[in-house]
């Protein structure tokens, strides 16, 4: 997800900031922070280089420090004033960035300065986003127990349960639902999670969410439930475990042309 614009972002800032044959201390920090060399940045932080330089696409070095996996670079810079949740032109910080690209001991170091879990990009989605949705278990752990908003929806009203129930992440799912998230949360358009589960066939996830209150006579805005969605796709052994924990047998189906009809739903 946000990891490809990043990297694009941060390619493009490259290429434009490097132009010059004489570097300013800017460009040598720039430098310094993509290859991480701790020493040289703290050199130059020492004889007065401003940290919170924003290059092209407001690529801050925190960013790039981050973007790179470079923990020492990330700690020397948060030490001596780097604005922490400085947002590039897609609205990423450096923790989204860090998230997306799975490094985990840069999460930690920005986690202890005290970076803002709950900042969004320009689609909504915060650090949660893309490990939810990619399954990259260890650092969805760590955004979680660090205290993340289980329940913030991006601009398309997916939650990371949504995310990470919809790829059949089950381990994710888990930890999310045991920190509150809630199982039926819904989009615009009535779906459940649930519901995404049954039409994608994921049966150890459609379990553990019912198994954790999830409603499974949910009605989208246009009348289809768990069942309908399961029947649909073939997917019989959803259809029966959602029949055994009390789905209606009959489904009420409307249309604009044909009025309202029944349609009885069996498993197997």
């Amino acid at each position: 997800m946000k990891k490809t614009l990043f990297a694009l972002i941060l390619l493009v800032a490259l290429l434009l900031t490097s132009a010059c044959s004489t570097k300013s201390k800017s460009q040598q920090l720039q430098d310094a922070v993509m290859i991480g060399d701790h020493i040289t940045v703290q050199k130059l932080i020492d004889d007065g280089v401003y940290v919170n330089v924003k290059y092209s696409l407001d690529v801050t070095p925190l960013m790039m420090a981050a973007f790179s996996g470079h923990n020492k670079v990330v700690d020397i810079l948060c030490k001596n004033g780097a604005d922490i949740n400085a947002q590039d032109a897609d609205n990423s910080t450096a923790l989204i960035v860090a998230a997306a690209k799975q490094h985990i001991d840069v999460l930690k170091v920005l986690i202890k300065h005290g970076a803002d879990l709950n900042m969004k990009t320009k689609s909504g989605g915060n650090a949660l986003s893309t490990p939810a949705d990619k399954g990259y278990t260890e650092v969805a752990k760590i955004l979680i127990d660090s205290g993340i908003d289980v329940n913030s929806k991006d601009n398309g009203g997916f939650t990371a349960l949504m995310w990470s129930a919809k790829e059949g992440h089950l381990e994710i799912v888990k930890m999310l639902v045991n920190k509150g998230a809630d199982v039926n949360a819904k989009l615009s358009d009535g779906v459940t999670t649930l519901m995404m589960v049954a039409m994608l066939g994921h049966k150890d996830v459609a379990e553990f969410l019912i198994k954790n209150s999830a409603d499974v006579n949910a009605k989208s805005n246009k009348g289809s439930s768990a069942l309908m969605a399961a029947k649909a796709k073939g997917h019989e052994d959803i259809v029966q475990l959602l029949l055994d924990n009390g789905s209606e047998k009959f489904l009420e189906l409307k249309s604009k042309d044909k009025g309202t009809f029944i349609i009885p739903v069996t498993g197997k």
